[in-house]
C-alpha cells in the first residue's frame, strides 16, 4: 500500500477529497493548458480553462433524460475564468482555481416555466434545485450553443437578459470551439 497523495505529490499532481461524495480527485493540467489559461487571446484562454482537469466541490444535479447533443457554454463578458455549461435541464458554475477547474455550483431548472433570475439573468427558467452557492454575474455574457446536428450558434446576453443571436460558426471556428465575439466588447 502506498499513500496516494505520496505518488500525486511525486508526479506533480494535485490531490483533492469531496466528502460529501467520498470522491478523491487527482488532477495534474498539461502544460499547453496553462499556456492556454494564461493567453490573451480570450478564445485560446476560454479553451484552456474548458481543458483543465475538473473536480466537483458540490453534488453534480441529475436533470431530464434524453438523447439531446445541445450544450450551451456561457463566458461572463472578457472572462475566461469562469463559465457555465447548459445541457438540457442542469446548469453547472465552474471556475479556475489554481491549475483546475472546480464545479461550485449546479442547478436544475424547470424548462416549462420561464422566470428571472437576478443574479443570472441569462437563465430565463426557474431553478427548482441547486446545490452549492448561487454565482452573480455583473455584466453580460457571451455564449456559444452546440448542437449536434444543426451547428453552433454564438451570441450576447446584456446584464437585463437581453438576448442577442449573431450567428452561426463557421466550421473552422465550430473546430476551435470558442472563437472570438467582437460584439463582447459591447455588452
Amino acid at each position: 500500500m502506498v499513500p496516494l497523495r505520496f505518488i500525486a505529490d511525486a508526479s506533480g499532481s494535485q490531490v483533492y477529497w469531496n466528502a460529501p461524495d467520498r470522491t478523491v480527485y487527482v488532477a495534474k493540467p498539461t502544460e499547453d493548458m496553462l499556456k492556454e489559461i494564461q493567453s490573451s487571446d480570450i478564445s485560446i484562454a476560454r479553451h484552456g480553462a474548458y481543458s483543465l482537469p475538473r473536480i466537483d466541490k458540490v453534488n453534480v444535479l441529475s436533470g431530464e433524460e434524453g438523447d439531446s447533443m445541445a450544450y450551451i457554454r456561457y463566458f461572463p463578458k472578457n472572462q475566461s475564468s469562469e463559465f457555465f455549461e447548459q445541457h438540457m435541464d442542469i446548469v453547472n458554475y465552474y471556475r479556475i482555481i489554481d491549475t483546475h477547474v472546480e464545479l461550485l455550483w449546479s442547478a436544475r431548472l424547470n424548462l416549462q416555466q420561464e422566470a428571472k433570475n437576478a443574479s443570472l439573468p441569462f437563465l430565463t427558467n426557474k431553478i427548482v434545485e441547486q446545490s452549492g452557492k448561487m454565482p452573480t454575474i455583473q455584466k453580460g455574457v457571451v455564449y456559444y450553443n452546440y448542437s449536434v446536428p444543426g451547428g453552433t450558434t454564438f451570441g450576447t446576453i446584456d446584464k437585463a437578459g437581453k438576448k442577442t443571436r449573431l450567428g452561426e460558426a463557421t466550421e473552422d471556428q465550430a473546430r476551435q470551439m470558442f472563437f472570438s465575439i467582437p460584439e463582447e466588447e459591447q455588452l
